[in-house]
């Protein structure tokens, strides 16, 4: 039997409810010549049963007898995927039918060293049934720079990527929270994005699981928010030293999460950075208020 063309992974721990329409969105794929990896991160719930009800020879199941994190999930998945691309799948979203056969089609009419392709995505309301909006990105090509300013090619479930990205920088998690805008930064350096100008995911918010896969959040709060942010800062030190301008949003994040986390130090090192960048915006003179209301409990921020 030939290799799967696609590997599809999913992460996934405790989120029954949500999963099955995830993997009805990938089975219902027009391209079919894949294989669809779920690691179950040792789910107390009815997932194993829920999986178990697609009779698709397409499906491996993986069970975790422990809860590991999610980018040991992911990597468990990629261990033993076969195909010569990778796509995942968030446990709470939805693919629309075209995704990977458009997707691909970009890769094929593609250069050699394009590694990336994603895709734009609706922001739906699952509790209210409607779209609160969609993602239109529009990063090609050579795009280290533009990511470098900000995450703009939208989130993991957009992405089918080159196994051999992955193969060559993997993930590893050097931080509590995985990123895989932190990745895409690497692989930025290396390798050129595309994308498909439709909508072509869904991606559920304002339902009862939260946001976030229990994988991905599980203990996190904004102080790992805000480590991510430094390591992305000092990994990439020497490009920001040639172009100091593309802090601003990570300064602005780091701020935003120290306010939150009421972190006094975090707080007040990074607020006199960011003020050459952020001197004209007048929401920068703003977070000083912010925080000294929600450091005294006048406000309270989440």
């Amino acid at each position: 039997m030939n290799n799967p063309t696609v590997s599809v992974i999913i992460s996934t721990r405790n989120r029954c409810k949500m999963l099955g329409n995830a993997i009805k969105s990938v089975l219902n794929q027009t391209f079919s010549d894949f294989e669809l990896i779920i690691v179950d991160g040792a789910s107390t719930d009815d997932t194993e049963k829920v999986i178990r009800s697609f009779n698709d020879s397409r499906i491996i199941y993986i069970k975790q007898k422990e809860n590991i994190s999610a980018t040991d999930s992911l990597n468990r998945g990629l261990q033993i995927a076969k195909g010569e691309y990778i796509a995942l799948q968030d446990d709470d979203d939805e693919w629309f039918p075209e995704k990977l056969e458009k997707q691909l089609q970009v890769f094929a009419s593609g250069p050699s060293d394009l590694g990336v392709v994603y895709c734009w995505e609706e922001i739906f309301d699952y509790k209210n049934q409607k779209i609160i909006e969609r993602t239109k990105q529009n990063l090609r090509g050579n795009i280290f720079l533009d990511l470098l300013s900000y995450p703009g090619y939208g989130g993991g479930s957009l992405l089918v990527f080159k196994t051999k990205v992955v193969h060559q920088i993997p993930f590893v998690q050097e931080t509590q929270m995985p990123s895989d805008y932190y990745w895409c930064l690497k692989v930025a350096k290396y390798y050129k994005f595309d994308y498909v100008p439709e909508v072509l995911s869904r991606t559920n918010v304002n339902h009862l699981y939260g946001r976030l896969t229990d994988l991905a959040c599980n203990d996190l709060n904004y102080q790992d928010a805000i480590q991510l942010s430094e390591t992305i800062l000092t990994t990439f030190a020497e490009d920001f030293s040639h172009y100091p301008q593309k802090k601003r949003y990570h300064y602005r994040s780091i701020i935003n999460n120290a306010i939150k986390a009421k972190d006094f130090s975090k707080f007040f090192y990074y607020y006199p950075k960011a003020f050459s960048l952020m001197k004209w915006d007048y929401r920068y003179y703003g977070y000083l208020w912010r925080f000294i209301f929600n450091y005294l409990g006048i406000i309270k921020l989440n």
